[in-house]
């Protein structure tokens, strides 16, 4: 069995999101805060003390060897065993210097110069807003033993800028510097703190073979701390990561070359004396060197020959120094004493080595003790004499003969120091350092260059491919030369060839990158898997972007990215813009209000999921599963599961996992499965790259938990090849189970049983009891009855990895509004540019909706081959039409087609891609716009039009100007579509036919787009009780005139029908247009086409007068239509101002169908003698007429009393209803019940005096309200009597008359007074009256003054009684009259004479009738305006007539 258990986090690879990882690590050194970052100190320590922080972290670096490969003879300096990256110790954000000092000669064998060309060092940004840090490398010399304390003295320096994208990274950084032969060198690596930014170097905890030293030095943030070993002053034996690089400078080598040849095993060691065998015998193979002109022979002082410098032995004899001999001898026998019986008995007690040398002392001098460093000389003589002329390359020994006495001696070591003689030395200047660019497209160059001079020897290339013209890589190449003499000696010298990159890198961005986030709203793409198709003459080592890689919810969408990439040298390439698809493919998880409170089981205490805290088989099938105990969350009746969450450490492929829910109520894990029962599961995809990362899920079905389970899974089964981690968190709580036939775990186990006692699987599941009490959204409907609720405010709780989300009424998409083409191609309206003509057609937002339109497609007849532009114009709606403009823009077709021909014209298909413009709808109602089109083709001509079809409509007819916005054929609309996106209302709209409880989906959508749902419950509530307030009335009266009473010319009563021009006038009695759209009823007609062509024709239709002096205000009304055929037919509207006619509009425009004008205010034209009048005028065209319908007036006359005055019938009673009380009563939602307490009045209410009447008015809510009318009863009735005709009464024979009591014989009648107590006659009873007409008045005066007035004629004649043929024969017209009076003769009865009297008797006017025909007109327009007597006389008999002058 197998399992991984991922526990700590990997560091291998440079990482840009580390700040919350360092953070995450920090270990604080025994101190609570950090004084640097502005916080509490805790512990009551030093601010020195509390900046002091160590972190701790794992990995191990990969060098980078840049510089060790230019360099091959370099050696890295260290007192580190291990690079790997640990740990951490500085001054938080503070001041830092780290130093490391290396005993070059004591501790590496450097007995040289040492050449510095590098160091290494490892950055860490552990905190702040910087992403670079600038830190300065210095190289110090040092006496040896001194440091920290002796005098420092800088030998080298440079300060790099260091970028976050090598944090944790080894970097190899070259420096120059020579420290000299037997000093000691100290590196400092230096960061100056800014008190924000925490950046410092990495160390490890593992052996070191010196130590680390550190300070903060003082100024600016620092701790202010000296040099001080980190082990003495700290207890922390760190061990920081500062290597150097560099060489040894070996000096050349002089005229002589010293080699020295030691004898090896099994020659030493010997042992001899003491019993043993007494003489020791070593011996050593000598050979000459392959050096030009080398001999091979012994001769001291000449060229090419060797010379012996010493000869050393090592030995111990003890207390027998005295007793040995010592000679050299050759293959051939040859000896040489050296000496012998020296150093006493003390000289050889302990190892020591014993030199001879032609150059040394007498060996006799060593009487004991230490032998001489110097060396001895050779007894038997020098060895310049001895060896001259001998062969070196042979066997040479040493022998060793010890005395009698000698105790047991060992010779440990025989070596031969020989001096080959090189001549004189030869010189050599190398050239300067080489600077060459490289080849094009290489990442090398040729170069050429010179070979150094010199004198007494031949000059090469120490490297043969360094030769001039040979090839060298980018970087530095270190080309070593030598001069070599006849004799081998030689003299050196190296120059530096650095070829430089100079090629710029090409950044190359790959095509179709798309990133997806996370649950946290980020994505991570390395710019190195964004740009890897970038390209460099050598190599691109370096790739950035401008989001470092980092995307988050901003960036949705097609987000534009800036990347550049770097090569080996530094070089930039040109910064490249590109497209990243950043997708949020994770919709919300929302509650609604007025859903079940929702219930969590989790034994998660986090969301983040951390490496570490998971346990899997890495591959094959994994179960994973969290017990949960049902009443240990409050869950103890029925409950639905609907959604769930489980953590993903890591999956290397996209993949599908299942969601199950168990009952294991009957136990578990060992009743699993046999005794479980499945009750719910749901499918849920893994993303590929999942990591660290949280899954949200819905079940599609809701899991249902019937009541009696007390114990349930919650489990994620993966089956696959696929490697799956399972994502943990680290508060652990209660066991994490698993399962994996592939690892040998086929039964359930917890993850501690199988040694991961960390393990804390992310695995979650929410819903609801499914009883729970619904606690709906309460909405108070306002004083209009209507509320608007924002849908977001009906959203309880949403989770979404972005935040930012918006509510709706609907799912926004993409949506049109489109009136096709039937193919008919019927008709068209002129949209032309170059016309006056304009054309628009209507569209529909629906109630809080949003229409955001982007395209229009519309079919124009047109001439010309193509469309050249198009005006688009959005205008408001005012009463059915095109209103106020909002937008306009010209633009040319984006694609244009001919799809059909009518008329000898074109039909083109134009398509426009218009600017996105966003149209609203109400609240609470739809909103309507309109679209015009203004269209240019391309042959300017006119002649455009748009199509219009009888088969379809998007809510209105087309609308054409012509002057005026009108609709000219109500079956016809424009062919269009207009396309774009539409959008949920914003919220919701509620009124009274919503009140109580009321249901609504709710739909969320993030920023991509990504859209769930819920159903919230809103309870509407009225609490407003019914506005009423007692009192009189407004006063409004409407008088309206339908045309419904009369026929022919005859207009309704009251009203004139007058001809002005020709012989036509206005007809009633039907609603026939002669060519246009009819009235629904009866209406005025001017029918210009009946009344033919070749006349001019006008007409007035005039209504009666109305006395609306002492109104308000007022307004008039109609229905109205307009059909021209020519060019100058106009409907005039009139309206009398008490001394001329104002026009209130004139219409000069087809109107068609039949409209209404809406209320026009004529407040400004009230008076007494208001009167309304409707010309019709041809102009003398043949038009084809107007119409007029439905004329309103309305005007409000003000009370004049606060008191409500009931007004006594006929019966001397009155039947009130509640209403008649109020002079205001409103509800929004309606009144359901109105009641008064007293409805009934009679007579005996008149001497009552005021009355209180309480009403209530209760609406379907409750609500009540109350008000109290004051109640005056009121007898406005006067008496009723019968008035007498007109009377025709002979003079007495003196020519008078006495008037007589008329009210003897009349019948007096009244509602509420039983006997009439004032009448009165005028003239009196018993006057005297002469000759002529005389006007009897009759006054009936009730109790409460109520008056009738009752007026007849007494015609008081000369003659006889008057004939009746000519009484009916005679009559006067107009009568009244103003400036002429007719009398008409209609039996043409001979008649003499006409006198007319005035009412006192006086003749005013004499006329001969003599000569009359039918008729004879009169002038009266001198006569003072009163009542005249004509009398008339003929041959036979008279008659009188009443004028009547006005």
């Amino acid at each position: 069995m197998y399992f991984r258990f991922e526990f700590k986090i990997n560091i291998m690879k440079k990482i840009t999101l580390l700040t919350l990882l360092c953070a995450m690590l920090a270990i604080p050194l025994g101190y609570s805060q950090s004084f640097s970052t502005g916080v509490e100190i805790g512990n009551n320590q030093t601010p020195r003390e509390a900046q002091l922080d160590n972190t701790t972290f794992f990995g191990e670096p990969s060098r980078n060897t840049e510089i060790i490969t230019q360099y091959s003879a370099l050696e890295i300096i260290t007192h580190n065993t291990s690079n790997a990256l640990e740990t951490g110790f500085r001054c938080t954000a503070g001041n830092n210097s780290f130093y490391r000092d290396f005993d070059l000669a004591g501790g590496f064998g450097i007995d040289n110069d040492f050449e510095v060309v590098g160091v290494e060092f490892v950055p860490w940004f552990n905190g702040g807003p910087a992403t670079s840090m600038e830190v300065t490398l210095n190289i110090y010399s040092t006496p040896t033993g001194t440091f920290p304390g002796g005098d420092l003295t800088l030998k080298g320096t440079t300060t790099v800028t260091v970028d976050i994208a090598d944090n944790f990274t080894l970097l190899t950084i070259p420096v120059t510097a020579i420290v000299p032969a037997g000093l000691s060198m100290v590196y400092e690596v230096a960061i100056l703190g800014d008190g924000a930014n925490d950046h410092f170097i990495v160390a490890n905890n593992q052996p070191q073979t010196g130590p680390s030293y550190w300070s903060s030095p003082a100024g600016g943030f620092s701790c202010d701390f000296p040099i001080v070993d980190l082990a003495v002053a700290f207890g922390y034996n760190m061990s920081f990561i500062m290597n150097v690089i560099g060489e040894e400078i070996i000096p050349p080598p002089g005229p002589q070359t010293t080699t020295a040849f030691c004898a090896e095993s099994p020659e030493v060691p010997q042992t001899f004396g003491g019993g043993n065998n007494p003489n020791a015998f070593v011996y050593t193979a000598l050979s000459s060197t392959t050096n030009p002109g080398d001999t091979h022979e012994f001769n001291f002082g000449v060229d090419g020959a060797y010379e012996l410098s010493k000869l050393t032995i090592t030995l111990v004899a003890p207390n027998s120094a005295n007793l040995i001999t010592y000679y050299i001898q050759n293959q051939n026998g040859d000896s040489h004493l050296l000496g012998a019986f020296r150093g006493g008995t003390t000289g050889l007690d302990t190892v020591q080595d014993l030199v001879f040398s032609d150059d040394g002392v007498s060996f006799s001098d060593w009487a004991g003790g230490t032998p001489a460093p110097e060396g001895y000389k050779p007894e038997g003589g020098s060895f310049e004499a001895f060896l001259a002329g001998m062969d070196v390359d042979q066997d040479w020994f040493v022998n060793i003969e010890s005395a009698s006495g000698t105790e047991e001696s060992n010779v440990s070591a025989v070596c031969w120091d020989l001096i080959y003689n090189t001549g004189t030395v030869p010189t050599i200047v190398c050239p300067v350092d080489i600077l060459a660019s490289n080849t094009v497209d290489l990442c090398s160059a040729v170069v050429n260059y010179s070979m150094p001079t010199g004198t007494g020897g031949t000059i090469t290339n120490d490297d043969p491919t360094q030769v001039p013209g040979s090839t060298f890589d980018v970087g530095t190449t270190l080309v070593s030369f030598t001069n070599t003499n006849t004799f081998g000696g030689t003299a050196v010298c190296s120059t530096l060839i650095t070829v430089e990159d100079i090629q710029l890198p090409v950044a190359v961005a790959n095509v179709g990158i798309t990133v997806t986030l996370d649950e946290f709203g980020v994505a991570f793409l390395a710019p190195s898997d964004m740009l890897s198709g970038s390209t460099d003459n050598c190599e691109v080592v370096l790739w950035e972007t401008s989001n470092l890689g980092i995307f988050d919810c901003a960036m949705l969408g097609n987000f534009t990215l800036q990347g550049w990439v770097y090569d080996e040298a530094l070089n930039m390439s040109e910064v490249i813009e590109f497209d990243v698809l950043v997708i949020d493919d994770m919709a919300p998880v929302i509650e609604c209000i007025g859903e079940p409170v929702s219930i969590t089981v989790s034994h998660n205490a986090e969301n983040n999921i951390e490496a570490g805290y998971a346990v899997a088989c890495p591959t094959g099938d994994n179960l994973f599963a969290r017990r949960f105990v049902l009443a240990d969350f409050g869950i103890t009746e029925e409950f639905a599961f609907s959604t769930g969450k489980f953590g993903v450490q890591s999956t290397d492929a996209a993949l599908d996992v299942t969601v199950n829910i168990w009952d294991v109520s009957a136990g578990f894990p060992a009743g699993y499965p046999g005794n479980a029962t499945l009750l719910g599961s749901q499918v849920v995809n893994v993303p590929d790259g999942t990591a660290n990362s949280v899954i949200s899920y819905n079940f599609t079905t809701p899991v249902v938990v019937p009541v009696g389970v007390t114990t349930i899974i919650v489990e994620v089964s993966k089956d696959g090849p696929e490697a799956f981690f399972l994502g943990g968190t680290a508060t652990l709580a209660d066991e994490s189970y698993l399962a994996s036939v592939t690892c040998g775990l086929a039964e359930y186990a917890t993850a501690t049983s199988i040694g991961f006692p960390d393990a804390n699987y992310y695995i979650t599941a929410k819903g609801a009891n499914t009883s729970s009490v619904v606690l709906p959204y309460q909405i108070t409907l306002d004083d209009q009855g209507f509320a608007l609720v924002a849908a977001s405010d009906l959203i309880g709780n949403v989770e979404d990895n972005c935040v930012s989300w918006t509510a709706a009424s609907a799912v926004a998409g993409d949506c049109d509004q489109t009136n096709p083409n039937d193919g008919t191609f019927e008709n068209g309206f002129n949209c032309s540019s170059a016309t006056d003509f304009r054309v628009a057609n209507d569209i529909i937002v629906e109630a809080e909706g949003v229409f955001v339109a982007d395209h229009i497609t519309a079919s124009i007849f047109s001439a010309a081959a193509t469309i050249a532009s198009v005006d688009v114009l959005y205008h408001t709606n005012a009463a059915g039409l095109p209103g106020d403009e909002l937008f306009s823009h010209t633009m040319a077709p984006t694609s244009q087609s001919v799809i059909g021909e009518n008329f000898g014209l074109s039909v083109h298909e134009i398509k426009l891609s218009v600017p996105e413009y966003t149209f609203y709808g109400g609240q609470g109602s739809s909103t309507t716009y309109w679209v015009e089109l203004k269209v240019t083709d391309s042959d300017g001509g006119g002649g455009v039009y748009w199509v219009v079809t009888s088969s379809s409509s998007i809510g209105l007819p087309v609308a054409l100007f012509n002057g005026g916005w009108s609709l000219p054929d109500p079956v016809m609309d424009g062919v269009m579509s207009i396309e774009g996106t539409c959008q949920g209302s914003s919220g919701f709209a509620f009124d009274c036919s919503t009140l109580g409880i009321q249901e609504v989906e709710v739909f969320v959508t993030d920023l991509a787009g990504n859209t769930s749902s819920c159903v919230a419950t809103v309870e509407v509530i009225d609490d407003i009780a019914p506005v009423i307030t007692c009192g009189p009335g407004d006063g409004l009266t409407t008088v309206t005139e339908d045309f419904e009473s009369t026929t022919g010319s005859t207009p309704p009563t009251g009203w004139s029908n007058d001809i002005v021009v020709g012989n036509w006038d206005w007809k009633f009695g039907s609603g026939t247009m002669p060519n246009s759209d009819d009235f629904p009823t009866n209406a005025a007609i001017f029918d210009d086409d009946a009344a033919g062509a070749g006349e001019v024709n006008a007409a007035t239709l005039t209504s009666p007068s109305h006395d609306i002096s002492g109104a308000d205000s007022a307004s008039m009304s109609y229905d109205y239509t307009l059909d021209e055929l020519g060019a100058g037919e106009v409907l005039i509207v009139s309206a009398w101002d008490g001394s001329a006619w104002a026009q209130i509009a004139l219409y000069d425009a087809d109107v068609i169908p039949p409209t209404n004008s809406g209320p026009m205010d004529v407040s400004s034209l009230m008076n007494a003698d208001f009167k309304m009048r409707f010309t019709y005028d041809d102009g003398g065209a043949w038009g084809w007429g107007a119409g007029i319908d439905n004329v309103s007036l309305t005007y409000a006359n003000p009370p004049t009393t606060s008191d409500v005055v009931v007004v006594l019938g006929e019966d001397g009673t009155a039947t009130l209803v509640a209403g008649d009380y109020l002079s205001e009563q409103y509800d929004a939602c309606g009144i359901d019940v109105l009641t008064a307490d007293r409805y009934t009045y009679s007579c005996e209410d008149l001497l009552a005096g005021p009355i209180t009447v309480t009403v209530t008015a209760v609406d379907g809510s409750g609500n009540a309200s109350v008000c109290q009318a004051t109640v005056v009863v009121v007898d406005t009735m006067a008496p009723a009597f019968t008035c007498p005709d007109d009377q025709s009464v002979m003079l007495d024979p003196d020519g008078t008359h006495t008037v007589v009591d008329y009210w003897d014989s009349i019948v007096v009648t009244d509602n509420c007074t039983e006997a009439v107590i004032l009448l009165t006659q005028d003239p009196a009873p018993g006057t005297v009256l002469g000759f002529g007409m005389q006007d009897i008045v009759l006054t009936a005066t009730d109790d409460y003054g109520n008056v009738t007035t009752c007026t007849f004629v007494l015609d008081l004649t000369i003659l006889g009684t008057q004939d009746n043929e000519l009484n009916n024969a005679i009559s006067l017209y107009p009568n009244p009259a103003n400036e002429q009076v007719t009398i008409s003769n209609s039996s043409n009865i001979a008649l003499e004479t006409a006198m007319i009297y005035d009412l006192n008797g006086k003749l005013v006017s004499q006329i001969n009738l003599q000569n009359m025909q039918s008729e004879k007109v009169i002038n009266v327009a001198t006569f003072a305006t009163g009542v005249y007597m004509v009398y008339i006389t003929g041959e036979q008999s008279s008659v009188v007539k009443r004028l009547i002058k006005e």
